[in-house]
């Protein structure tokens, strides 16, 4: 608690604790040429804001990640560098945090 994480860390830490396509919906990570509307972190992005929104969580804070005088936000999943295509595409970034 404490520290705000992204989408894209979310996600990572997703697919090193569960099994996709059994625990959670078949979606890879996501980022920069993926294709973000089948991608982990969209859909990690998507249901927890609107979830939030709705009050139905409510041990979690949703903010945004202001894009401005960022080039570049990448992350690392097991040795391989993943682009956050919402930077790239000029889109703020959602970040958690577990209150």
């Amino acid at each position: 608690p404490g520290e705000f994480l992204t989408a894209y860390q979310l996600a990572i830490e997703f697919e090193h604790a569960f099994e996709r396509g059994t625990d959670y919906p078949d979606y890879a990570v996501g980022g920069e040429g993926g294709g973000s509307d089948s991608s982990m972190t969209f859909y990690l992005a998507g249901q927890l804001s609107d979830r939030i929104d709705r009050g139905e969580v409510t041990e979690i804070e949703c903010a945004r990640l202001s894009h401005l005088h960022m080039a570049r936000l990448a992350f690392k999943n097991e040795g391989r560098e993943i682009g956050a295509t919402t930077i790239s595409s000029r889109d703020s970034q959602f970040i958690f945090k577990i209150l």
